[in-house]
């Protein structure tokens, strides 16, 4: 190699290397800003704050940026050295393009061969510990910010909330349902120590007149949608008309009062077939 070739090939990684190791240093504040909570919070030394996390982020997001700021170095020093002159001197000396690009392939085969290396030996066992301090100190693992949620705990009963806070550990509206009663509360706390939930602010409402679909009556107008097909199921499978038959928001609006008038036999004709 001559002396021109280590010249390109020291502006090209040394301007890689600097402007890597500025957005590392910025990303590292940023991020000790943000976190400097939870380290204060677990009392973690500088020793277990550096080695054990930093030491492992570098390597990760170094890789990850690397292929961008290869392309602003060589756009930065190749400029640099057109505004200089350096380009026209080197081309007046009678040295062809194919020849002026060879320290930049070597450039970047050294710079691929380190992300290989990188990215197959030394991130995958440095991003596992990094994962690993960040869900002991850094985050909750368990954390959980699902809507809505609907579980069966036994085969005619169900809970409903419509939120769960993981970190609190307590479920908004809470709700158990089951084929002849209801317990609302407004919030449910979970209790580690007795594995149950403590329910605030309850209502029990008990449905003391259900209906069979065995003997059930209606005006055809009421449970059109349901269809004809969907009800005869019902009645082989014993649901009663409760808040959990299939058709929760429909048979809901079927109080006891109503169903007491309704005294016309199953018309197949106005059912939706």
């Amino acid at each position: 190699m001559q002396k021109l070739d280590w010249y390109i090939l020291k502006k090209f990684l040394g301007t890689f290397f600097f402007t890597l190791s500025l957005i590392l240093l910025i990303v590292i504040i940023f991020d000790v800003s943000e976190k400097i909570d939870d380290f204060l919070e677990h009392e973690l030394s500088i020793k277990t704050i550096i080695f054990d996390y930093y030491l492992n982020f570098i390597p990760y997001f170094g890789n990850l940026f690397s292929p961008l700021f290869i392309f602003i170095s060589v756009i930065f020093f190749t400029s640099k050295m057109a505004n200089n002159c350096e380009v026209i001197a080197i081309q007046n000396s009678g040295m062809s393009f194919s020849r002026f690009l060879r320290p930049f392939i070597i450039a970047s085969i050294i710079l691929g061969i380190l992300s290989f290396l990188l990215g197959n030996f030394i991130i995958p066992p440095s991003n596992s510990k990094r994962i690993d301090f960040e869900n002991k100190y850094l985050r909750n693992k368990y954390y959980s910010n699902k809507k809505n949620i609907h579980i069966q705990i036994l085969p005619n009963q169900y809970i409903y909330m419509q939120s769960y806070n993981s970190k609190r550990e307590i479920g908004y509206k809470f709700t158990i349902d089951s084929f002849k009663s209801r317990l609302k509360a407004n919030n449910g706390l979970w209790k580690k120590l007795t594995s149950n939930y403590r329910l605030r602010e309850t209502i029990i409402q008990e449905m003391e007149n259900s209906y069979s679909f065995s003997n059930f009556n209606k005006h055809p107008e009421r449970l059109k949608s349901m269809g004809k097909k969907l009800v005869e199921s019902l009645k082989k499978e014993g649901h009663f008309v409760g808040w959990h038959s299939l058709q929760h928001d429909i048979l809901s609006l079927l109080n006891s009062s109503k169903l007491e008038k309704d005294t016309e036999a199953f018309n197949d004709a106005n059912w939706a077939n």
